[in-house]
């Protein structure tokens, strides 16, 4: 009786633990398509206008529009950006032993696949700071109930894809962190 007991238990065992459960899953890229949109739910969209973008020629033909706004600013994937908060480089400080967080998005003109490839540090004496101090991730949203029977999408998880897709009239943000190894010399 015990060993059948015992060879029932293991029967069960396998064949409930054959296929991971959904909730134990790792997300990854998929993501919210793991998991539907429940019926009878409609999409909010946090819409941020922006006070108009105007976009020079070499912007249009890459495709994108490279903004910047504080860190701590929830960026959505339907913000849009100023003009006034468009980069072409990114200014920073920190203190050796600190991790310093990089944030920039990316405004998509046209659908395109992209990848973010960080180089070494160097100041004019020579110094460095090497390409392994830097943390490469893309935020990636997620849906959020919001009210009854509507959700949103969030930014909630930072992944490190090889590469990405750039939406057309959504923003991909990137968040890079940087670390200053104890020895660094100032000025780098």
């Amino acid at each position: 009786m015990k060993k059948f007991i015992l060879i029932v238990l293991i029967f069960a065992f396998k064949f409930a633990f054959s296929e991971v459960p959904l909730q134990f899953q790792v997300w990854g890229k998929l993501g919210d398509d793991m998991i539907g949109v429940p019926p009878g739910y409609t999409e909010v969209t946090k819409e941020d206008k922006g006070s108009g973008l105007d976009l020079k020629d070499e912007e249009k033909s890459q495709g994108f529009v490279v903004f910047a706004r504080h860190p701590q600013e929830l960026i959505y994937v339907y913000t849009k950006p100023s003009t006034f908060e468009k980069i072409n480089s990114i200014k920073l400080f920190s203190c050796p032993g600190e991790y310093e967080p990089i944030t920039f998005s990316l405004y998509g003109l046209k659908d395109a696949n992209a990848k973010v490839k960080v180089s070494e540090l160097t100041s004019k004496e020579g110094k460095k700071i090497t390409a392994e101090n830097f943390d490469v991730r893309v935020v990636t949203n997620l849906r959020r109930k919001v009210s009854e029977k509507s959700y949103s999408y969030w930014p909630f998880i930072l992944e490190k894809p090889e590469s990405f897709k750039i939406t057309n009239g959504k923003t991909t943000q990137v968040w890079i962190t940087m670390f200053v190894p104890k020895d660094t010399a100032a000025g780098v």
